[in-house]
Parts: C-alpha cells; sequence; structure tokens
C-alpha cells in the first residue's frame, strides 16, 4: 500500500502524488473505470512486466490478488491510498460499490503480449504453488 501525501485546510483535501516520490515506476499509461456494476469482475489477468498502482478515487471496490502462493482480498474505499500490483501478480476487481471509480497507473503503455488472461497458464508458470488463502 502506497500513502498519497495529503493535507486538508477549510478549503478541502489535496492530495498530491510525485511520480519520483511515491511510485516505483514512471506511469506510461494511466486509465479509471466507473460505472461498474455490482456484480461487474474486471482485469481477470496477470502482467509479465507491467507493474500497477490502483486506487479508489471514489467509492468502494474489492482487489483480488494471487501471486501463486499467496491470494489477498483488498477492500480499496480511500483515494489517499494506492495499492501497488508487481508484474506476475493475477488480479481481478470486483463488487463496485455505486459511484465507485478506479484508478490505474501502469508502469508501461498497453502491449496485449504482457498480458496472461488464462489463470490455470498463470499458476503453471508461476510454479503452480496452492493457494494459502483460498478466496472467491
Amino acid at each position: 500500500m502506497i500513502e498519497i501525501p495529503t493535507f486538508a485546510d477549510a478549503r478541502g483535501t489535496l492530495s498530491v502524488l510525485e511520480w519520483a516520490g511515491n511510485l516505483p515506476f514512471i506511469p506510461g499509461r494511466f486509465y479509471f473505470i466507473r460505472g461498474a456494476p455490482k456484480n461487474a469482475r474486471r482485469a481477470g489477468h496477470a502482467h509479465w512486466e507491467e507493474s500497477e498502482a490502483v486506487w479508489a478515487i471514489s467509492g468502494v471496490f474489492t482487489l483480488l490478488t494471487d501471486d501463486g502462493c499467496v491470494r489477498n482480498e483488498w477492500h480499496l474505499d480511500r483515494p489517499d491510498r494506492l495499492l501497488l500490483i508487481p508484474p506476475a501478480v493475477w488480479h481481478e476487481l470486483y463488487d463496485f460499490e455505486p459511484g465507485a471509480i478506479c484508478a490505474v497507473l501502469a508502469s508501461h503503455r498497453h502491449s496485449l503480449k504482457d498480458y496472461c488472461s488464462d489463470h490455470s497458464q498463470f499458476l503453471r508458470i508461476v510454479g503452480n504453488h496452492p493457494p494459502s488463502n483460498p478466496l472467491p
């Protein structure tokens, strides 16, 4: 989890994210997801080279991570925290609350060659370790 420096006063709250100061990479891409229904599942893949920093700019959603050994669920609900997903980590987004906005800073430009969208193949490649924390 990466904390975004945040400053609040009577005028509101300002959060500042500096590439070199807060992230372990210079973003090559930014995208966001909005209007996802509660039952939607997004992502469902791993990247071989790309890292991503994911955060809830607004609202709440759940992010599952799986590195082949450990599975975790993260409830992202704060715009001043990013979750860093390194390469070779399977991830899925779900349980979007109404009004949730998921923003992502990615270390690389989009490349289909960098995606693994088959979870069984992913597990074979990373070593097929049984998850220590089985989740949905």
